[in-house]
Protein backbone atom coordinates (compact mmCIF):
# COMPACT_ATOMS: atom_id res chain seq x y z
CA UNK A 1 0.00 0.00 0.00
CA UNK A 2 1.43 3.33 -1.05
CA UNK A 3 1.83 6.01 1.60
CA UNK A 4 1.04 9.03 -0.62
CA UNK A 5 3.44 11.26 1.26
CA UNK A 6 2.48 14.32 -0.79
CA UNK A 7 -1.24 14.21 0.01
CA UNK A 8 -2.31 17.81 0.76
CA UNK A 9 1.33 18.93 0.49
CA UNK A 10 1.49 20.25 -3.09
CA UNK A 11 0.76 23.95 -3.56
CA UNK A 12 0.02 25.92 -6.72
CA UNK A 13 1.14 29.57 -6.72
CA UNK A 14 -0.71 31.74 -9.25
CA UNK A 15 -1.58 35.40 -9.75
CA UNK A 16 -4.86 34.91 -7.83
CA UNK A 17 -3.36 33.24 -4.79
CA UNK A 18 -2.02 29.99 -3.36
CA UNK A 19 -3.99 26.74 -3.67
CA UNK A 20 -3.46 23.37 -2.03
CA UNK A 21 -3.84 20.35 -4.31
CA UNK A 22 -5.82 17.41 -2.93
CA UNK A 23 -5.09 14.06 -4.54
CA UNK A 24 -6.52 11.75 -1.85
CA UNK A 25 -9.13 12.04 0.84
CA UNK A 26 -7.72 11.87 4.41
CA UNK A 27 -5.83 9.96 5.60
CA UNK A 28 -4.56 9.71 2.04
CA UNK A 29 -3.54 6.05 1.94
CA UNK A 30 -6.55 4.52 0.23
CA UNK A 31 -6.38 3.58 -3.44
CA UNK A 32 -10.07 4.37 -3.98
CA UNK A 33 -10.27 7.80 -2.32
CA UNK A 34 -9.35 10.06 -5.22
CA UNK A 35 -10.12 13.73 -4.62
CA UNK A 36 -8.39 15.97 -7.18
CA UNK A 37 -9.41 19.50 -6.26
CA UNK A 38 -7.81 22.81 -5.33
CA UNK A 39 -8.37 24.44 -1.96
CA UNK A 40 -7.61 28.14 -1.58
CA UNK A 41 -4.98 28.72 1.11
CA UNK A 42 -4.20 32.42 0.62
CA UNK A 43 -5.50 35.03 -1.80
CA UNK A 44 -3.54 37.68 -3.64
CA UNK A 45 -0.47 37.41 -5.83
CA UNK A 46 2.36 35.87 -3.75
CA UNK A 47 4.68 35.12 -6.68
CA UNK A 48 7.06 38.02 -6.05
CA UNK A 49 7.30 36.98 -2.40
CA UNK A 50 8.16 33.44 -3.50
CA UNK A 51 10.82 34.73 -5.89
CA UNK A 52 12.35 36.71 -3.04
CA UNK A 53 12.23 33.69 -0.73
CA UNK A 54 14.04 31.55 -3.32
CA UNK A 55 15.94 33.79 -5.77
CA UNK A 56 17.12 30.75 -7.74
CA UNK A 57 13.71 30.16 -9.35
CA UNK A 58 12.86 31.83 -12.71
CA UNK A 59 11.53 35.34 -12.20
CA UNK A 60 9.02 35.41 -15.08
CA UNK A 61 7.11 32.12 -14.76
CA UNK A 62 3.34 32.64 -14.39
CA UNK A 63 2.83 29.52 -12.23
CA UNK A 64 4.86 27.73 -9.57
CA UNK A 65 4.30 24.33 -7.95
CA UNK A 66 5.73 23.83 -4.47
CA UNK A 67 6.04 20.25 -3.18
CA UNK A 68 6.40 19.76 0.57
CA UNK A 69 7.02 16.91 2.98
CA UNK A 70 6.61 16.60 6.73
CA UNK A 71 10.07 15.16 7.41
CA UNK A 72 13.12 15.91 5.27
CA UNK A 73 15.16 13.23 7.08
CA UNK A 74 12.90 10.40 5.90
CA UNK A 75 14.53 8.90 2.78
CA UNK A 76 11.34 7.25 1.48
CA UNK A 77 9.41 10.47 1.95
CA UNK A 78 12.04 12.44 0.02
CA UNK A 79 11.98 10.02 -2.91
CA UNK A 80 8.40 10.85 -3.85
CA UNK A 81 9.05 14.56 -4.62
CA UNK A 82 11.82 13.39 -6.95
CA UNK A 83 9.32 11.31 -8.93
CA UNK A 84 6.88 14.22 -8.97
CA UNK A 85 9.54 16.66 -10.19
CA UNK A 86 10.43 14.33 -13.07
CA UNK A 87 6.75 14.03 -14.03
CA UNK A 88 6.41 17.83 -13.98
CA UNK A 89 9.31 18.15 -16.41
CA UNK A 90 7.95 15.51 -18.77
CA UNK A 91 4.43 16.95 -18.74
CA UNK A 92 5.66 20.49 -19.38
CA UNK A 93 7.71 19.22 -22.32
CA UNK A 94 4.69 17.35 -23.72
CA UNK A 95 2.58 20.52 -23.51
CA UNK A 96 5.21 22.69 -25.18
CA UNK A 97 5.88 24.69 -22.02
CA UNK A 98 9.14 25.76 -20.47
CA UNK A 99 9.71 24.14 -17.08
CA UNK A 100 12.42 24.61 -14.48
CA UNK A 101 12.88 22.41 -11.44
CA UNK A 102 14.63 23.91 -8.41
CA UNK A 103 15.74 21.41 -5.75
CA UNK A 104 16.83 20.82 -3.15
CA UNK A 105 15.97 23.84 -1.04
CA UNK A 106 18.22 25.10 1.73
CA UNK A 107 16.70 25.35 5.23
CA UNK A 108 16.64 29.14 4.95
CA UNK A 109 14.79 28.91 1.61
CA UNK A 110 12.26 26.53 3.15
CA UNK A 111 11.55 28.86 6.05
CA UNK A 112 11.27 31.89 3.77
CA UNK A 113 8.96 30.03 1.37
CA UNK A 114 6.63 28.96 4.19
CA UNK A 115 6.41 32.57 5.35
CA UNK A 116 5.98 33.99 1.82
CA UNK A 117 3.11 31.66 0.92
CA UNK A 118 1.43 31.34 4.32
CA UNK A 119 1.92 27.56 4.49
CA UNK A 120 1.57 25.43 7.62
CA UNK A 121 4.89 25.19 9.47
CA UNK A 122 4.67 21.39 9.27
CA UNK A 123 4.79 21.45 5.46
CA UNK A 124 8.47 21.71 4.50
CA UNK A 125 9.09 22.79 0.88
CA UNK A 126 11.61 20.56 -0.93
CA UNK A 127 11.19 21.57 -4.57
CA UNK A 128 9.73 24.40 -6.64
CA UNK A 129 8.71 23.86 -10.25
CA UNK A 130 8.26 26.93 -12.45
CA UNK A 131 6.12 26.51 -15.57
CA UNK A 132 3.78 28.27 -17.96
CA UNK A 133 5.85 30.11 -20.54
CA UNK A 134 5.62 28.70 -24.07
CA UNK A 135 8.78 27.32 -25.61
CA UNK A 136 9.98 29.95 -28.08
CA UNK A 137 13.02 28.33 -29.65
CA UNK A 138 15.22 25.32 -29.94
CA UNK A 139 18.94 25.75 -29.49
CA UNK A 140 21.57 24.50 -31.89
CA UNK A 141 25.27 24.08 -31.21
CA UNK A 142 28.04 24.39 -33.76
CA UNK A 143 30.81 21.92 -34.32
CA UNK A 144 32.48 23.36 -31.25
CA UNK A 145 30.66 22.92 -27.96
CA UNK A 146 31.67 26.52 -27.22
CA UNK A 147 29.28 27.88 -29.88
CA UNK A 148 25.55 27.98 -29.35
CA UNK A 149 22.50 29.94 -30.48
CA UNK A 150 19.19 29.91 -28.62
CA UNK A 151 16.00 31.96 -28.47
CA UNK A 152 13.97 32.87 -25.41
CA UNK A 153 10.84 34.95 -24.97
CA UNK A 154 11.04 38.38 -23.35
CA UNK A 155 8.38 40.86 -22.33
CA UNK A 156 8.85 42.78 -25.59
CA UNK A 157 9.62 40.00 -28.06
CA UNK A 158 12.43 37.48 -28.44
CA UNK A 159 16.04 37.43 -27.32
CA UNK A 160 18.56 35.48 -29.41
CA UNK A 161 21.62 34.59 -27.36
CA UNK A 162 24.88 33.63 -29.01
CA UNK A 163 27.70 31.89 -27.22
CA UNK A 164 30.87 32.46 -29.23
CA UNK A 165 33.93 30.32 -28.62
CA UNK A 166 36.37 32.81 -30.07
CA UNK A 167 36.28 36.35 -31.42
CA UNK A 168 35.01 36.74 -34.96
CA UNK A 169 32.69 38.43 -37.41
CA UNK A 170 29.06 37.36 -37.39
CA UNK A 171 25.83 38.16 -39.20
CA UNK A 172 22.30 37.35 -38.02
CA UNK A 173 19.25 37.05 -40.27
CA UNK A 174 15.67 36.09 -39.39
CA UNK A 175 13.61 34.36 -42.09
CA UNK A 176 9.93 33.56 -42.38
CA UNK A 177 8.91 29.98 -43.16
CA UNK A 178 8.90 30.78 -46.88
CA UNK A 179 12.63 31.45 -46.64
CA UNK A 180 12.36 35.23 -47.08
CA UNK A 181 14.65 37.38 -44.91
CA UNK A 182 12.55 39.68 -42.72
CA UNK A 183 15.12 41.12 -40.31
CA UNK A 184 18.86 41.46 -40.84
CA UNK A 185 21.56 42.61 -38.46
CA UNK A 186 24.60 44.01 -40.22
CA UNK A 187 27.92 42.22 -39.99
CA UNK A 188 29.61 42.87 -36.64
CA UNK A 189 32.76 41.70 -34.93
CA UNK A 190 32.21 40.19 -31.51
CA UNK A 191 34.52 39.03 -28.76
CA UNK A 192 34.39 35.51 -27.35
CA UNK A 193 31.56 35.03 -24.86
CA UNK A 194 27.80 35.53 -24.77
CA UNK A 195 26.06 38.19 -26.85
CA UNK A 196 22.35 39.02 -27.10
CA UNK A 197 20.26 40.23 -30.03
CA UNK A 198 16.83 41.52 -29.02
CA UNK A 199 14.07 41.29 -31.62
CA UNK A 200 10.76 43.02 -31.06
CA UNK A 201 9.01 41.29 -33.95
CA UNK A 202 9.52 44.00 -36.56
CA UNK A 203 10.94 43.76 -40.07
CA UNK A 204 13.84 45.71 -41.57
CA UNK A 205 11.48 48.60 -42.39
CA UNK A 206 10.14 48.74 -38.84
CA UNK A 207 6.81 47.17 -39.69
CA UNK A 208 5.32 44.79 -37.12
CA UNK A 209 5.34 41.19 -38.32
CA UNK A 210 2.52 38.70 -37.65
CA UNK A 211 2.77 36.13 -34.89
CA UNK A 212 4.01 32.74 -35.97
CA UNK A 213 7.13 30.69 -36.57
CA UNK A 214 10.39 32.12 -37.87
CA UNK A 215 13.93 30.87 -38.36
CA UNK A 216 16.99 32.69 -37.01
CA UNK A 217 20.26 31.94 -38.78
CA UNK A 218 23.58 33.22 -37.53
CA UNK A 219 26.68 32.91 -39.68
CA UNK A 220 30.14 33.00 -38.11
CA UNK A 221 32.32 34.38 -40.90
CA UNK A 222 35.52 32.35 -40.77
CA UNK A 223 37.66 30.74 -43.42
CA UNK A 224 35.14 27.93 -43.19
CA UNK A 225 31.88 29.71 -42.24
CA UNK A 226 29.80 28.18 -39.45
CA UNK A 227 26.00 28.52 -39.43
CA UNK A 228 23.74 28.14 -36.41
CA UNK A 229 19.95 28.12 -36.72
CA UNK A 230 17.14 28.38 -34.20
CA UNK A 231 13.39 28.11 -34.58
CA UNK A 232 11.53 31.11 -33.14
CA UNK A 233 7.89 31.35 -32.06
CA UNK A 234 6.82 34.99 -32.21
CA UNK A 235 3.82 35.75 -30.02
CA UNK A 236 1.54 38.75 -29.82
Amino acid sequence: MANYYLTRKIYVVRDVGVDRYHNRLPPGTGTSTSDHRLETVTTGDRRDSLRTACPRIPATAPVYFVACVSDTTDAWMMIEPGFVGFQYLMQAHALGLRGRLTASLAPSERTATISALGLPSTDLPVLIFAVGEPVTGFAESGRSSNERLEATRTRTGVRLSLQLGEAGRVQLVIYDLAGRPVRTWGEVRLSAGIHNFDWGGTGDKGRSLPAGSYIGRLTILRQEPVQLTVRIALMR
